[in-house]
């Protein structure tokens, strides 16, 4: 099976972004493939084939794989989607670019340590400090300009869905 995978690549402050399709071949992280390319993103390059973008790219439903190359700090982090049951949930794992130049490595799931979703932090942090009260809210009948409003976001939605 075809892994789906999209590269971000931050430099000087700047973030680009690399989506080869459909003779580029992104791998999976277990593969002497990845290590390969890594290593050759990590090496001096052009830019030519990188799309400048005002953000890293977030892990999107519909990809298996996010490999986030940090050069500014150094970090390599690679977010996966994983779960059990059917039910997705987003593993994160980091790797220091100065460890994925060591050249005994074959791949680089023996540098890759897991690292706690910033989401999961978050939502943990919070339901610590709030307390369990009701909320109350006073929901009308839908009017017709509410199912406007729906029926334009769910077709906006549809159609973004599709660049993606």
């Amino acid at each position: 099976m075809v892994t789906r995978a999209l590269w971000n690549l931050h430099v000087d402050g700047k973030w680009y972004r690399s989506f080869r399709r459909p003779r580029g071949r992104i791998t999976s992280p277990d593969t002497p493939a990845t290590l390969k390319a890594i290593r050759n993103i990590i090496s001096p390059i052009t830019m030519d084939n990188w799309e400048p973008i005002p953000f890293p790219t977030p892990l999107h439903i519909h990809l298996d794989c996010l490999y986030n190359i940090d050069k500014d700090l150094g970090i390599l982090t690679i977010t996966q989607w994983s779960g059990a049951d059917g039910v997705p949930s987003r593993l994160v794992r980091q790797a220091k670019l100065a460890e994925i130049q060591d050249p005994s490595l074959i791949t680089i799931e023996a540098v890759l340590q897991n690292v706690e979703d910033f989401l999961e932090q978050q939502r943990t942090q919070h339901d610590q400090t709030q307390s369990a009260a009701a909320l109350k809210i006073d929901i009308g009948t839908p009017t017709s300009l509410n199912e406007l409003q729906f029926r334009l976001f769910t077709d906006f939605c549809f159609s973004m869905e599709i660049l993606f």
